[in-house]
């Protein structure tokens, strides 16, 4: 731990390393850089088997920033390094943030005093995500009317239908929203973990602050964690076990209107999405056994039956569960002879 600066810290930035020595670099002289100074580092290591750690403590003690850390004794994935990170925290707000993305120089800044003055227990910017290899950049901005006063349920219903204004390194959250509601990452998923903690953290946000400026980008490389996911179809599995918890979670409290807003969507549109994500993955990976056996699960059945209900706003998620049913063998033979995204 570095000395403290005699600052009071009112943030506090969790970031999970696992071998990511080769393009830290940038994120820290981001982290570094940051207009607001209020605000300690928390280093989570994920057993990585390069100097990650070693790098980001060098550099945040030659820059007077507050730094703690821990070390995972065994790699078990970045929802239970965030989850360790949330308990060493004391401050105020929290921020998520991975250790390959990157940060404008008022980041911190602007969600903190948006968070201050509109008292909200969530507050999120907008984000880019940029291809490193094409530099290609996709923004993702919402435009809210100076008129719509409840952003917290057009953010809900926008997310439920798609709209991923909101990631795992965007969103400033109050700690006590994370803590009194016990709003954790779900340990071991490795796949959309960061859906169910925003979905969950909006629900019982009592507002929600929105910075209308790109000032997260999230960078995408070849060597990654979720692309070296893409051959492997548990992948989606995971995802449905995303939706799957969230069904439980806001059945429990179906006497809200809002969880039961919630409830249909993940009925309608999230989880038959999620099934027909996993089912596909099998025909692009030529695995017809899986994928006939998909056919014959009366839980996937069920579930897609919903999805004519999102018919009008994802359309391609109704007509795909209609050649699921009925014209199964085209549905396979269209997805095994496309690349694998």
């Amino acid at each position: 731990m570095v000395k403290n600066t005699g600052r009071p810290i009112q943030l506090s930035l969790i970031i999970p390393l696992y071998n990511v020595s080769d393009r830290i670099s940038s994120t820290l002289n981001d982290i570094a850089n940051q207009s607001f100074k209020e605000f300690e580092v928390i280093l989570v290591d994920d057993c990585s088997e390069d100097d990650s750690l070693d790098m980001a403590l060098d550099f945040f003690t030659s820059c007077g920033i507050q730094v703690r850390f821990l070390r995972n004794q065994v790699n078990q994935g970045a929802s239970f390094s965030r989850n360790r990170g949330m308990e060493l925290a004391s401050s105020s707000y929290m921020v998520f943030f991975d250790a390959d993305d990157r940060m404008g120089k008022t980041f911190l800044e602007d969600l903190f005093l948006e968070g201050e003055k509109t008292s909200a227990d969530l507050v999120f910017c907008g984000f880019a995500v940029k291809e490193e290899l094409s530099g290609r950049k996709r923004s993702y901005l919402p435009h809210f009317s100076p008129k719509n006063k409840d952003i917290k349920n057009l953010c809900i219903n926008e997310y439920l239908k798609g709209k991923r204004w909101l990631n795992a390194s965007n969103i400033m959250y109050r700690s006590d929203l994370l803590r009194e509601n016990e709003i954790f990452f779900t340990e071991g998923c490795r796949f959309a973990e960061d859906r169910e903690v925003i979905l969950k953290a909006l629900y019982h946000s009592r507002k929600i602050g929105f910075v209308p400026e790109i000032l997260s980008i999230y960078i995408q490389h070849p060597d990654q964690s979720t692309r070296k996911m893409k051959k492997d179809v548990s992948k989606y599995a995971h995802g449905v076990g995303v939706y799957l918890r969230l069904m439980r979670y806001f059945k429990d409290r179906e006497e809200y209107v809002t969880s039961r807003k919630i409830l249909r969507q993940i009925v309608n549109y999230e989880l038959p999405n999620a099934y027909l994500k996993m089912v596909c993955s099998f025909a692009e990976m030529h695995d017809r056994v899986r994928f006939m056996k998909s056919l014959e699960a009366a839980s996937i059945r069920k579930s897609l039956r919903s999805s004519w209900k999102c018919l009008y706003y994802k359309p391609e998620v109704s007509l795909k569960a209609l050649m699921f049913y009925f014209f199964p063998e085209k549905l396979f033979r269209s997805y095994a002879k496309s690349d694998f995204p």
